[in-house]
């Protein structure tokens, strides 16, 4: 019973934040003051075209933890913002010269997941930008990567992570431990 409960409590927990994601996503993020859709519908978002902190340049990902928004873009910058849409931080992946990653998501443990697909690996971060862990390489064999492009954790601590390219498109299917279990 207790074990339903919790699946229940993250289950609802993922609903909610799907929900804000979509409501963020779904803004411009043209201004800090109130706009108006093509609807006629008004709201407001954050942010504009640019390189200085809170700017973006073609937003890739973006990512809800503990009340903070992370979003990544072509610059390889991983930015944070309280739900308000004030800036707080930023970082960059470490390396960009080939390509940048195209997703982010939260770990179970609030570690930042990076697939930094054109560097073939998975970066995680803490939520303040420190880089903690790098794994996978380039290559074919099961605990490797060409491409990797997205990036989930079950709640029993499996990861899955997406590729596509010279692969044939694989899902990869790791252990908690990091260890490779199984694709396909």
């Amino acid at each position: 019973m207790e074990a339903e409960r919790v699946c229940k409590a993250r289950y609802d927990l993922a609903l909610s934040r799907r929900a804000f994601l979509a409501a963020v996503t779904t803004t411009t993020l043209a201004a800090c003051v109130p706009s108006e859709s093509p609807n006629g519908s008004s709201f407001a978002g954050w942010g504009s075209q640019g390189l200085r902190d809170g700017d973006f340049l073609k937003p890739r990902a973006i990512a809800w933890h503990e009340a903070r928004v992370y979003v990544i873009d072509t610059t390889g910058r991983v930015q944070v913002f309280d739900e308000n849409g004030s800036f707080l931080n930023l970082w960059k992946t470490p390396d960009t010269s080939n390509g940048t990653p195209t997703a982010i998501a939260v770990g179970l443990d609030g570690r930042l997941l990076v697939p930094d697909t054109h560097y073939h690996q998975i970066l995680e971060y803490s939520t303040a930008g420190e880089l903690l862990a790098q794994w996978g390489g380039y290559g074919a064999a099961p605990d490797q990567f060409i491409y990797p492009t997205g990036i989930a954790q079950h709640a029993d601590g499996r990861y899955f992570i997406s590729e596509y390219g010279e692969n044939a498109e694989r899902i990869h299917v790791f252990g908690p431990d990091r260890k490779f279990l199984t694709q396909w």
